[in-house]
């Protein structure tokens, strides 16, 4: 009988390439299929088997099994499975024909079928899966091969092979590992560790009819669990034409907190706050943008008034005695300056620039002995370097202070002067120190300062008249200026 010769075939090993039974006559084209739903799902599961189609064969002789459940679909299920090498499913059907239906199976096909049963159990291998955290394992997945398999803990037994194991859980990372299982290895164990992508959150209010949202997002009524991303969250809950009551949770990975609305409406939490942190460890998130150093570029244009102080030119030739310029009561010794400067924050509270500057003053007055008023003109050429101090440096309006130095070429002019009176030229050094205030608007830079100038006239020459005894000029004003930050 078919049986008989599907269960030598299962106790030979596999050696002999055997159908499990003869397939019926395919009923000609036109004709009436007067085969029965079983023989049917039969005859097509052997045609299956014939083409190697092993899929397709194992479906057919499960649909035969359901019209008829008897020894022969599960018979031939067990040769289809060994085909494949499929030892413990091979096994599985001939233990569940034994059991069931034994019956309809003669003593020869008993015997043949605990014999096949005997020679595969000697080639198996069994592996023994451990998921941690030991919280997850209870409701982990195990596939083998992407096929989902017993359960966790207990020994799996296995064909010998190479095999990919897979734990599987919503909010964890899926943990796999790849593994080669021997015939006759026993409880060899295998361990999956499960990282969790997610914390589980569940919230329960006061009443079934109020509604949960997560987020802006409405869940459900009454209650809710789930999954969230780590981080915080807004638990929101109400009921219509009632005040919404709100609370911020925090969701860490791995971990399992409640939100539970109290008998007076409030809600109350077992998550930790979002800044509840120990004391020394580091922010997780980057630093704020007003504890970073701000620096860039920056230009300006500056415009003063000046008073020239100090030494005027003097006449005769006694250094003990010489005859001095009585300025001009009616006048005010200075002039204005022009300056422009391009700099560099290099930090919140300080920048280096580069200054240059043009000043026109004018002094008039008398000498002795010389009735005539006579005034002299001190042109100014200033190139130098500043360093700038910005206190506090984050404030729209702040102190703004810059001392430099530099190189002034200058020229000396006299009008209204006696005949042979000549001016001259040089090179001399100066120092500069403003001191004031600064406005800034969207990096719009506005400021009034005090601007103090100190230079020497040790290299003007070829002065004829009145003459610079190696005497500083001492310039000081009020400065406007207005300029932009590119920071």
């Amino acid at each position: 009988m078919a049986c008989v010769l599907a269960l030598a075939v299962l106790a030979a090993g596999g050696r002999a390439a055997a159908q499990p039974r003869a397939a019926a006559p395919t009923p000609a084209a036109g004709a009436a299929d007067e085969r029965s739903q079983y023989q049917r799902h039969l005859d097509n599961g052997l045609m299956l088997f014939e083409e190697k189609n092993f899929a397709g064969a194992i479906t057919e002789f499960r649909a035969a099994y359901r019209a008829e459940p008897k020894a022969s679909p599960l018979i031939n299920l067990a040769l289809t499975f060994k085909q494949l090498g499929d030892y413990p499913k091979a096994i599985e059907q001939l233990r569940q024909a034994l059991d069931k239906h034994a019956d309809t199976m003669s003593a020869d096909d008993q015997r043949a079928a605990r014999r096949a049963i005997a020679e595969m159990e000697a080639l198996l291998g069994h592996l023994s899966v451990r998921i941690e955290p030991a919280s997850a394992a209870s409701e982990a997945k195990l596939f083998i091969n992407d096929e989902e398999r017993g359960s966790v803990g207990q020994p799996i037994p296995l064909s010998p092979g190479r095999y990919l194991v897979e734990a599987r859980l919503d909010g964890y990372e899926p943990a796999k590992k790849t593994v080669e299982v021997a015939a006759g290895e026993q409880e060899r164990e295998l361990v999956l560790v499960l990282q969790p992508t997610a914390g589980k959150l569940s919230v329960a209010s006061a009443s079934p009819q109020t509604w949960i949202e997560i987020d802006g997002v409405p869940k459900r009524q009454g209650a809710w669990e789930g999954l969230l991303a780590p981080g915080v969250h807004q638990v929101r809950v109400f009921l219509p034409g009632k005040p919404a009551q709100t609370i911020a949770v925090l969701a860490v990975a791995g971990k399992t907190h409640h939100v539970i609305q109290q008998a007076d409406g409030k809600l109350a939490t077992d998550s930790p706050l979002p800044l509840a942190r120990p004391q020394d460890e580091k922010p997780a998130v980057p630093a704020a943008a007003g504890d970073e150093e701000i620096r860039g570029l920056y230009g300006m244009g500056m415009g003063s008034l000046l008073v020239l102080e100090g030494s005027d030119p003097v006449m005769g030739t006694d250094p003990g005695s010489p005859l001095r310029l009585k300025r001009d009561a009616a006048e005010l010794p200075g002039g204005a300056a022009g300056s422009v400067r391009l700099g560099y924050r290099v930090a919140t509270w300080a920048g280096f620039e580069l200054v240059g500057q043009y000043s026109d003053l004018r002094v008039s007055g008398t000498y002795p002995e010389m009735p005539a008023s006579v005034t002299y003109v001190v042109r100014s050429i200033r190139a130098g370097g500043a360093l700038r101090v910005l206190l506090p440096g984050r404030k729209w309006v702040r102190f703004a202070g810059t001392v430099g130095a530099g190189i002034a070429y200058d020229e000396v002019d006299w009008l209204d002067a006696p005949t042979g009176w000549n001016g001259g030229d040089g090179l001399d050094g100066f120092g500069e120190l403003d001191v004031g205030v600064e406005l800034e608007i969207s990096k719009v830079l506005l400021g009034l300062v005090l601007q103090n100038v100190v230079q020497s006239t040790k290299g003007l020459d070829d002065i004829e008249g009145p003459r610079f005894r190696g005497t500083s000029l001492f310039i000081v004003g009020p400065a406007l200026y207005a300029g932009y930050g590119l920071w």
